[in-house]
């Protein structure tokens, strides 16, 4: 940060800062809409799908794709099996939308760190600026002082003599 600052270089930048700050929490605010719709559809959707696991569902039709390829089954049973196998399939479907919903919090969620990190260094920036400018004026009133200090100053005596020559 710059040595010393200007009332008008410390404003500028203050207000910078404070913009920036404003923008970032209506975006946490957007995020955390977001958040909370997407945690309200997942919930809705593991209610719905029950105790389906993603990674049974997906070993499950393996296998059973698996055992048409090489087994010599009947084509009953080979119907049931496709009829099994599309049934898993929709199940796979609803449980890839909670898959992505998870993943949609966790981007969230993440966005979310880095915005308050972001809070946190313009908050700190702000406060360097705040005792930096502090630092400045303290500073500037040191040394107007001295020139009222360094003035020349008049005596006692020296006023008496001005007012008989008057």
């Amino acid at each position: 940060m710059a040595e010393g600052l200007t009332k008008e270089e410390y404003l500028n930048r203050r207000k910078e800062l404070l913009d920036e700050l404003k923008d970032i929490k209506d975006k946490i605010t957007n995020y955390q809409y977001d958040y909370k719709a997407s945690e309200e559809a997942m919930a809705l959707a593991k209610k719905e799908l029950g105790d389906l696991d993603i990674r049974a569902i997906r070993g499950k039709m393996k296998r059973l794709e698996f055992k048409i390829q090489t087994e010599a089954v009947s084509l009953k049973h080979e119907r049931a099996l496709m009829k099994e196998i599309e049934k898993i399939k929709k199940d796979y479907k609803k449980t890839e939308g909670v898959a992505r919903l998870e993943r949609r919090l966790r981007k969230t969620n993440g966005e979310i760190r880095k915005a308050n990190n972001r809070i946190r260094e313009i908050k700190a920036e702000l406060d360097a600026l705040k005792k930096v400018r502090e630092d400045t004026r303290s500073k500037e009133k040191v040394e107007k002082n001295k020139e009222k200090v360094e003035a020349p100053t008049v005596s006692l005596g020296e006023i008496v003599e001005i007012k008989r020559k008057k």
